[in-house]
């Protein structure tokens, strides 16, 4: 399991993501998942970017804002959020899991916003 330190891969994710993009669009933020993951958020989509178990294959999935259906994550003790989220499209449910450093409040927050313009 990978745990970044604060800011550590930003700019590699942002190089990584550029090749992924059209024409107008922009990174927002990126946010590290566990196993050397990573999602970005975009003006238009979110785009997840991760290895495929046992392989050194890489996968992209991307999102358009409009086809997200529902976003949940789990409140623990004391009101505190996991390092988890569940992103539920029609073709299914995509579970995040954060690394530790990660801000998932922002996350949630940012794509919210965009789910619900």
């Amino acid at each position: 399991m990978a745990l970044f330190k604060s800011g550590e891969n930003r700019e590699k994710h942002l190089q990584q993501i550029q090749e992924f993009l059209f024409e107008g669009e922009q990174i927002e933020r990126t946010y590290g998942l566990v196993n050397s993951q990573f999602i970005g958020l975009t003006n238009k989509r979110l785009i997840f970017v991760g290895k495929i178990p046992l392989t050194k294959q890489m996968q992209v999935i991307s999102i358009p804002y409009s086809k997200i259906e529902e976003i949940g994550f789990e409140i623990t003790s004391a009101f505190s959020l996991t390092n988890k989220i569940n992103v539920i499209t029609k073709s299914g449910k995509h579970e995040l899991e954060f690394d530790k450093l990660a801000n998932v409040k922002e996350f949630y927050t940012i794509l919210s916003r965009h789910v619900c313009a």
